[in-house]
């Protein structure tokens, strides 16, 4: 294993936040095994998403 140059032309550095942002088509919740808060915190609760729903979830802000 080596390193990557900072230069390097085929990979771009990007943060986590700016990789949900902008690099992805959507994110896949599921049900049971990954619920979807209605707020980014613990104490929130699930947002009501149909068993079987087709729906898409984009990603439009990262809270930290």
């Amino acid at each position: 294993m080596g390193y990557i140059p900072v230069n390097q032309k085929l990979i771009k550095f990007e943060t986590l936040e700016e990789h949900l942002l902008h690099s992805l088509f959507a994110i896949d919740f599921d049900k049971v095994s990954n619920p979807i808060r209605v707020a980014p915190n613990e104490s929130s609760t699930y947002l009501d998403i149909p068993i079987n729903s087709d729906n898409f979830y984009v990603p439009v802000k990262c809270s930290k």
